[in-house]
């Protein structure tokens, strides 16, 4: 929540952000589906395995490719509609407002506070980091 609003503070529109949501949603729900087929094949093995003779056929017990493309369809689906839901769910001013919350680093309740280049004095901090950005 943090992130989207200095995001839309610096300039992002809401589009980017539901597009950059939507692409981490995306590849978080792809590798909970590879890991769930990954899981479902070594189950499917182990409980033939297991079953040996006393399941009839257990040797056509697979998962196939239509329970590939449910999983494939699932998982985009999930991505594409629960990744943008944290935008969805706040208003800009909302976003704004985690801005100005409390800093989370030292759990203090005094506001945070960026600091700029331009607010530094003269110091040998100023130099270093400025040389480090290239400036």
């Amino acid at each position: 929540r943090r992130e989207l609003g200095i995001r839309l503070a610096l300039g992002a529109r809401t589009r980017d952000l539901a597009r950059q949501l939507v692409a981490e949603g995306t590849i978080l729900a792809t590798a909970g589906g590879l890991l769930g087929v990954m899981l479902a094949f070594w189950l499917v093995r182990t409980f033939v395995a297991l079953a040996g003779n006393q399941l009839p056929r257990a040797a056509l017990v697979a998962i196939d490719s239509h329970v590939l493309l449910f999983t494939a369809v699932v998982t985009l689906a999930v991505g594409i509609f629960c990744g943008p839901w944290p935008l969805a769910q706040m208003r800009t001013k909302e976003l704004a407002a985690s801005v100005r919350e409390t800093d989370t680093r030292t759990g203090s309740a005094a506001p945070a506070r960026l600091a700029t280049v331009s607010s530094w004095p003269r110091s040998p901090w100023r130099s270093r980091c400025l040389s480090a950005a290239g400036c």
